[in-house]
């Protein structure tokens, strides 16, 4: 066997057992870290929750158990742990309910439901503004003689707020989409409806990044099955841009919309017409762009009914769904969380339940990059129905299996003019033009002196004298003499013109510190830990250069002290959400834009040739260690920044 074809199994066989490894741990489902229930004898329910400032929950819901009526709009103040804070009780002697909250920004809370206790008819859109403490400031009812409800309220950027439902007592049909527009005294400024002689329930209203109107529901009104769901985008003043309608001859329902990062819209909701064959429903999920055309679809279920209530895109671009599951879980019916990737793919799922009948009806992700749900249980708690709230820890990162230490001035190289391997591209890493990221994590044992860099990944660049076309480093170049991290970006000419943003902050030694470089052709950042910490102007093309591309520095008074890993390289300006949330992940190698992937894991001995480190792209850059590089099980996980 041929020392190339020895190389190439050998690499496959480690990619084979390290994607097989990746897809073991990619399914983790995090754990539930705690578990709370309010309520009484009676029914109570949680309808929404909110993170607040302070790190607690504010939850609104419904409760029987307490207050003045058959049923008051409830609203539970909880700590950081779940813990109840206070709870307040609005209503009369109807029934009346809580359907959304949202904390606003003189830090008291707007609810949106309805009440059959006052107004003008069966029932009334209501809308209550609270102080920090749940004391009402102020409460509005709308509607007329029919039944009117609100299901949806988000505080707009002028201050005011927007409410989404239906109403019974206006428009075209039996019922309508309703979009209410108040002030910030919730006095009305206009009201829009939408539908016609069928019935057209809207459950979710969110601004979008222009100042106009998403609203979501569903349609019998139009369409092609007995319900579909029906998206409406609207300008500033509710007046409808465009319509659009997902649905096949069965039922659909969608309780859900935001707006994404790029600039399009996600749902989630249920379906009978895509429901894997089943006469049940499944959770729906539709990832549209931003003028209402599905980019994709996706249904999760089994057997018997299932249902999504609420979505939120999450920080690495994916999504969290959160609603009800039959055919999975302990018993009945359990709360059902479905984490996906940015193209709808399941990352992991869970279920939360006991004995009886358990929802979940809206999440969010935490600060902490986990998230928190709120629903209802019959199976724990004091009363037929209970509100559940429940903590579920951040995702279970992929493991990092090993990083190179650098000793004795060590580094890893591969050059232009003498490539390790016959079938490397050495051109992959000559990046040229004006897009680039490049990142790893560092674990510095070291820091440089005053007038010292240490550099971490460069790629040098030589006309007369070294200049970098790229490089991430360790600079002490400043007076104060504080190591700082830099991320450097030059057209190689001299004198030197090029960005180099740098964190204002000093190094911390012996810490993992995630470091990533991203230039976007006008804009050359810096992020540590996945926040954005500098940046400078810069238009020019990067410089060719003709030295190759290190890991740990050229020369040895500029080489790195300590531990790297997980080097890549891009030819692409990755966004702020992927290097936040996917600087934990293992890759495959051939995700788009990725030119260079060294996860410097050990090396591997290629016959007639010294030991490499593989590239896991197809660029096959595989990179040999030089003077005193080891190869170390410690690895960023096992101390987080």
């Amino acid at each position: 066997m041929s020392g190339d074809m020895k190389k190439q199994l050998l690499a496959q066989l480690f990619l084979l057992i390290w994607v097989m490894f990746s897809i073991q741990l990619i399914f983790a489902q995090p754990d539930t870290l705690w578990l709370k229930t309010f309520g009484g004898f009676n029914n109570d329910y949680g309808r929404a929750v909110s993170q607040t400032s302070d790190n607690g929950y504010i939850i609104t819901g419904s409760t029987n158990s307490f207050g003045a009526g058959g049923s008051d709009c409830w609203l539970i103040k909880t700590d950081v742990a779940g813990d109840t804070l206070w709870t307040k009780t609005f209503g009369g002697n109807g029934d009346d309910y809580g359907r959304a909250v949202q904390s606003t920004s003189d830090g008291g809370y707007i609810i949106a439901g309805y009440t059959n206790s006052f107004g003008a008819g069966d029932a009334d859109c209501w809308l209550i503004k609270a102080d920090a403490s749940g004391n009402t400031i102020w409460a509005k009812t709308f509607g007329g003689n029919g039944n009117d409800e609100g299901n949806s309220v988000s505080q707009t950027s002028d201050g005011g707020y927007i409410i989404t439902g239906y109403t019974k007592s206006y428009g075209a049909g039996g019922a309508d989409y309703w979009l209410i527009k108040t002030d910030a005294a919730g006095d009305t400024l206009w009201t829009k409806t939408f539908g016609k002689d069928g019935d057209d329930y809207s459950r979710a209203v969110r601004q979008t990044s222009e100042g106009g109107y998403i609203i979501t529901g569903y349609t019998n009104s139009f369409g092609a099955g007995f319900y579909d769901i029906w998206l409406i985008k609207t300008d500033a003043a509710g007046d409808t841009l465009w319509t659009k309608i997902f649905g096949g001859s069965g039922y659909e329902e969608c309780y859900s919309v935001q707006q994404t990062t790029d600039g399009g819209y996600i749902m989630a909701g249920k379906t009978w017409s895509l429901s894997n064959g089943t006469s049940n429903a499944d959770v729906s999920l539709i990832k549209t762009d931003s003028s209402g055309n599905t980019i994709w679809t996706k249904t999760f279920g089994g057997s018997l009914f299932e249902k999504g209530n609420c979505v939120q895109q999450t920080a690495d671009g994916g999504y969290i769904v959160t609603g009800y599951t039959e055919s999975y879980g302990a018993n009945i019916q359990d709360v059902w969380l479905i984490k996906t990737d940015t193209a709808g793919n399941i990352f992991w799922t869970k279920t939360i339940g006991g004995y009886n009948i358990d929802e979940g009806c809206f999440v969010q992700q935490t600060s902490d990059d986990g998230y928190i749900v709120t629903g209802s249980t019959r199976s724990f708690g004091a009363g037929s129905h209970d509100v559940i709230l429940i903590k579920i820890a951040p995702d279970t990162p992929k493991i990092l299996y090993g990083s190179a230490s650098f000793k004795d001035y060590g580094r890893i190289r591969v050059t232009d003019y003498n490539p390790v391997n016959s079938s490397a591209n050495p051109s992959a890493y000559i990046i040229t033009g004006n897009t680039i990221t490049v990142e790893a994590w560092v674990f510095p044992d070291q820091i440089p002196k005053k007038g010292q860099n240490f550099s971490i990944v460069k790629r040098p660049y030589y006309q007369k004298e070294p200049h970098r076309a790229y490089e991430l480093c360790i600079t002490n170049f400043h007076d104060d003499g504080v190591p700082r991290y830099c991320f450097a970006i030059t057209d190689g000419a001299i004198p030197i013109n090029g960005a180099f943003p740098t964190d204002p902050n000093p190094v911390k030694i012996r810490s993992w510190t995630h470091i990533a470089g991203i230039y976007n052709g006008s804009m050359a950042r810096l992020y540590i830990n996945g926040i954005l910490v500098a940046e400078e102007v810069f238009s020019d093309n990067i410089g060719a250069g003709d030295t190759g591309f290190y890991i740990g520095g050229l020369y040895q008074n500029e080489r790195f002290r300590g531990l790297i890993d997980e080097v890549r390289l891009w030819n692409v300006a990755r966004t702020p959400a992927e290097i936040q949330n996917y600087s934990r992940l293992t890759l495959i190698g051939n995700e788009p834009g990725l030119v260079g992937y060294w996860p410097l894991n050990e090396a591997t001995e290629v016959e007639g040739n010294s030991p490499v480190t593989v590239d896991f792209t197809d660029n096959h850059n595989d990179l040999q260690p030089q003077f005193g590089i080891e190869f170390v099980d410690l690895t960023p996980i096992n101390n987080e920044p």
